[in-house]
């Protein structure tokens, strides 16, 4: 099991191919700092990773979050599919100015590195010896509200 923590400066990837079957994301300001984590990976059609293999994986993996007001909450994983190809997203939890947990788990109890290369990559493929699949975290666009620097009075995003 490894943590990551996402807050103003952390990294831009997280490492998903790793010999774990748990990851921990303690996120700070789910959705109003962080709108969710998108599946990134230098795979391709050629190599297998394709709107099925995407589907399979995700279903392959499970997502919680723990915050204190709410207790573990489920958290969705879509797929979905892009005119660039399909991708896989994470939520991150109900909204909070302050920070929730997020744990990460292979269904199966194997480790990451052995799920995506089950669901990502074509047997005996050469194509595929070296590759990332990583979670890109997504800069929240918006919040439901914020505090205007000038005033220090909440104002509504349009």
């Amino acid at each position: 099991m490894s943590t990551v923590v996402l807050g103003k400066g952390s990294p831009t990837l997280i490492d998903l191919n790793v010999a774990s079957s748990e990851l921990r994301i303690l996120v700070t300001g789910p959705r109003m700092l962080y709108e969710g984590l998108r599946v990134l990976t230098t795979l391709h059609l050629l190599n297998g990773a394709h709107n099925r293999a995407f589907r399979a994986l995700a279903g392959a993996l499970s997502l919680e979050a723990l915050c204190g007001e709410y207790g573990p909450v489920p958290v969705p994983i879509e797929v979905k599919p892009r005119r660039t190809g399909t991708v896989i997203e994470l939520g991150v939890g109900p909204m909070s100015m302050y920070q929730s947990e997020l744990v990460l788990r292979t269904r199966s109890g194997r480790h990451f590195r052995d799920v995506i290369r089950e669901h990502l990559v074509t047997p005996g493929n050469e194509l595929s010896t070296d590759y990332i699949v990583a979670l890109e975290p997504l800069p929240a666009s918006g919040t439901g509200h914020h505090t205007d620097p000038g005033t220090h009075e909440e104002v509504e995003d349009v």
